[in-house]
């Protein structure tokens, strides 16, 4: 730590009343901002403040980089402001178009999902009942070649008969366990979009689960919580968290 703080501010131009005229040029900031950090790198070089001089100076800078923050943070608020107006006035046209045609969207596919619901589970009985039958077929076939010998021509054409059957009837079933509850719309078809739903029934047992096969996650999940249980607690009461190390972390405010 050598020198003193000589850092500028940069102030806005009175030479205009609008903000934005106001607003230094990029190069005037730029040479602003580097002095700032230039001088910054005589002060936070890694060693420790060590006399009352060292540590006003460092204030000093901490003052001057707050102001000089504050001031680019407002002409950026500035320069942003008409682009903002900009923004609101196209949201404003377009929201309302969109919230209607939004609320049509939510419909269709609430009224859709009751009705391909409804499809689904007629398709789903349909395809067991398919599938059910073909494995009939299968059975009955095996057991006419079971009792059927080479030398009763009768009794093994049944049985070839009853194969061909099969075979047709688990070709039908094959094809309709494909067919989905998809509704037609305009040449496209709109299918069902299916998702797992969940509801925690049982805290204790869930947590416990997701410590043993999710630990990692839960570790993050634990830090957090006790960051916020912290953070809500007013600094001079007392706070006490089992399996949790609390300290007083002191900082510049």
């Amino acid at each position: 730590m050598a020198r003193k703080t000589t850092a500028p501010e940069v102030l806005p131009d009175d030479r205009s009343n609008d903000p934005v005229d106001a607003i230094p040029s990029d190069a005037e900031m730029k040479v602003a901002v580097d002095s700032i950090y230039e001088e910054a790198k005589n002060w936070l070089d890694g060693a420790d403040v060590e006399t009352e001089e060292q540590g006003e100076e460092i204030a000093k800078l901490l003052q001057i980089t707050r102001d000089a923050f504050k001031q680019y943070d407002g002409f950026r608020k500035a320069e942003k402001a008409p682009l903002d107006e900009a923004v609101a006035l196209v949201q404003g046209r377009y929201n309302p178009l969109l919230r209607r045609l939004t609320s049509v969207i939510d419909g269709c596919r609430s009224v859709l999902g009751t009705w391909q619901a409804k499809k689904a589970a007629e398709l789903e009985a349909e395809q067991r009942r398919l599938r059910e039958e073909a494995d009939a077929a299968e059975a009955e076939a095996q057991k006419a070649f079971a009792t059927s010998g080479v030398g009763d021509l009768d009794r093994r054409e049944a049985a070839e008969a009853a194969a061909d059957r099969a075979k047709i009837a688990d070709m039908v079933a094959r094809k309709q366990a494909k067919e989905t509850a998809a509704v037609k719309g305009f040449g496209k078809a709109i299918g069902m979009r299916r998702r797992r739903v969940t509801e925690v029934e049982d805290y204790q047992v869930f947590a416990r689960y997701a410590w043993r096969e999710h630990r990692a996650q839960m570790e993050v999940f634990l830090e957090n919580l006790a960051s916020n249980i912290a953070a809500g607690t007013p600094i001079d009461g007392d706070l006490d968290l089992p399996g949790v190390k609390i300290t007083i972390e002191t900082k510049s405010a």
